[in-house]
């Protein structure tokens, strides 16, 4: 799971690198690398996790296993949506390369759901006290992640 997780952090650094350096708001190039960035470093990864990880990650993340060898249904459908932001991102940056707008709306959709997510993970490591290393440190990665890319965003309203 390390090693996913370090391909996250690293795979959206180059992306945010790539974005910021093609930057030009006249042009989709930018927020179509932000996209993509989000749709394979990101989601891709996730859903990855998701698919073949699942149970490792759980207990990484101290969620206990059902202990009947059973993934939680709800872990099923978290998956699921990581792997159908996955398509449409790639999809999307592949095959309508020109739609900034589209691509606007797929990284705000995309930067809400990450926040959200980082507020459950800081409630799990306040309320709860469950402190494993994802629970403390996304809240900070997604606001510096979703804080990045902000202006990219703002700069195609």
């Amino acid at each position: 799971m390390k090693v996913v997780e370090g391909m996250r952090i690293f795979g959206t650094g180059a992306g945010f690198y790539l974005a910021y350096g093609a930057w030009d708001p006249e042009a989709p190039d930018t927020i179509r690398i932000l996209a993509l960035t989000f749709a394979i470093a990101m989601c891709g990864t996730c859903a990855f996790e998701g698919i073949f990880l699942s149970r490792a990650t759980a207990l990484e993340k101290g969620y206990a296993s059902s202990g009947d060898g059973r993934i939680n249904p709800y872990h099923i459908q978290n998956t699921m949506w990581f792997v159908a932001a996955t398509i449409v991102g790639i999809a999307w940056g592949l095959g309508y390369p020109d739609a900034t707008q589209g691509f606007l709306v797929y990284v705000a959709l995309v930067s809400l759901f990450f926040l959200l997510s980082a507020s459950n993970h800081a409630c799990q490591a306040v309320r709860h006290e469950n402190r494993t290393w994802q629970n403390l440190n996304r809240p900070f990665l997604t606001l510096v992640m979703v804080g990045g890319g902000v202006p990219i965003m703002v700069s195609y309203l």
